[in-house]
């Protein structure tokens, strides 16, 4: 048994993991690089995959929707990045052995933003709403 396992006393079947700590108290929190470019999967869970909304050279922002949800279940994506859409292919996913079709966004670094759009919802349907 390792020197760095120890024992706990008075629980009944636990065990205490040294904590190794060093590395991550040793240096300030840093920034992480944003990606040169970022690959989105289509198919995001268990429902259908969504539905493409943008095209290879299309100009995305972060926060725009740039694939619908399927009419038969599904969820929605939205460019976390902004840039320019290199492709849409296919590319490994770890749910899919044969892949997943996926936009690829070059991003430009701006971290430029969609302006949201509101909705007055009180002026919907009921039903309009539940879609």
């Amino acid at each position: 048994m390792s020197a760095e396992l120890i024992r706990t006393r008075g629980a009944r079947g636990g065990l205490t993991l040294a904590a190794h700590k060093e590395r991550s108290t040793a240096r300030p929190i840093a920034l992480a690089a944003p990606p040169e470019q970022v690959v989105l999967a289509l198919d995001q869970h268990i429902g259908e995959p969504a539905e493409p909304l943008v095209r290879p050279g299309d100009t995305v922002l972060c926060g725009q929707p740039i694939a619908a949800a399927s009419p038969r279940g599904g969820a929605w994506l939205h460019a976390s990045v902004s840039g320019r859409v290199r492709a849409l292919e296919m590319r490994p996913a770890p749910h899919r052995p044969d892949g997943a079709l996926s936009i690829i966004i070059d991003n430009d670094g701006r971290d430029a933003r969609a302006e949201p759009q509101p909705v007055a919802f009180e002026e919907l349907h009921p039903l309009e709403l539940c879609e």
